[in-house]
Order: C-alpha cells, then sequence, then structure tokens
C-alpha cells in the first residue's frame, strides 16, 4: 500500500546562479549552482517507522539541497563545411529524501555524472550528426525510491547506466 498525503505547509528557500561565457571565439565555459532549503513547517501524517506523525521540520521530499552542473564546450568552425563541436559536463546532486519522515530506507544518496558529446553542423544548420556518451564513470545512483510508510520496505529506481550512441538532426526550419 502506497500512502498519498497532503502536506499542511511548508518553507523553501533558495538561491540558484547560472553563468555562461565565451573564454575565446571557440571556448564556452558554463554551468550552474542552486542550494535549496526546503522544509515542512506544519506536517501532521500516517505514521513513520518511528512511530512519529509529526514531520514539522523535516525537509521536502525530492529537494536536494545542493546541485551543480559544469561545461565546457570547444567549436571548430569549418568555413564552408560547418562546425566541429566537443563538449564535455559535469553534473553532481546532494542527498535527497523520498519520505517526509527522513527514513533512511528511502534516501537517494549524493552522486555524480559526467558525459561527453562530439557533433558536426552543416554550415547552414540543417543537419547535425553527434556521438555522444552519458554517465562515463558507469556510476550506480539512485534516481527515486518508493517506500511503504511505517514498514520497512523501500524499493529503488536506479539511474541510467553508462550508455551511448549516435543522432541525427535535421532541422526544418533552415
Amino acid at each position: 500500500q502506497f500512502i498519498t498525503e497532503n502536506a499542511g505547509k511548508a518553507e523553501i528557500k533558495g538561491l540558484e546562479l547560472e553563468v555562461a561565457g565565451l573564454l575565446t571565439d571557440s571556448w564556452e565555459l558554463g554551468g550552474n549552482f542552486a542550494w535549496l532549503d526546503a522544509e515542512y513547517t506544519e506536517f501532521t501524517g500516517t505514521p513513520a517507522a518511528t512511530g512519529n506523525s509529526d514531520f514539522s521540520g523535516n525537509p521536502l521530499r525530492q529537494a536536494p539541497e545542493y546541485s551543480v552542473y559544469v561545461y565546457t564546450q570547444y567549436t571548430i568552425n569549418l568555413a564552408s563545411t560547418g562546425s566541429i563541436a566537443a563538449k564535455v559536463d559535469y553534473s553532481y546532486q546532494d542527498d535527497m529524501f523520498f519520505d517526509p519522515d527522513v527514513n533512511p530506507i528511502t534516501v537517494a544518496p549524493g552522486y555524480s555524472l559526467w558525459n561527453a558529446r562530439l557533433a558536426w553542423t552543416s554550415a547552414d544548420g540543417t543537419y547535425e550528426f553527434a556521438g555522444w556518451i552519458k554517465n562515463i564513470g558507469d556510476k550506480d545512483y539512485v534516481h527515486h525510491t518508493f517506500s511503504q510508510r511505517g514498514s520497512r520496505i523501500a524499493f529503488a529506481r536506479f539511474g541510467d547506466p553508462r550508455n551511448y550512441g549516435v543522432t541525427f538532426t535535421y532541422n526544418f526550419s533552415r
């Protein structure tokens, strides 16, 4: 049995900073940082595994305190034959809970991922061929958990393992 309840009240504060810039005509660097302070200020619900049913002061579910994303991309202009762009990015997401009682079996531990992409784009922007790899380090990470609150049972959904592929894009608006 999965239980869905509405919280009485919550308070959410945060800050997000995003930057992007060209270091040269060909080299782009950017990213963002987010800090989130999200907690229930009034929430009495179904008793937790501890027997307590007052979740006030606990963090909101799926609300990591910190997250970071940075990337660098280098583009080589090939004049009349288009351009080649190489991009590498890194992301980090802090721990997050999936139940209001902050039961340890429902925590998704913080994790970081690396991705890369290499693409050729035609000079007029109509075609793009790209090769990419996601989760380069083949990191195991919990993407979501489902629990039966009040019990010791939780089910985790893991994020994608390392995967790679090619993509062809045709832009009809050119």
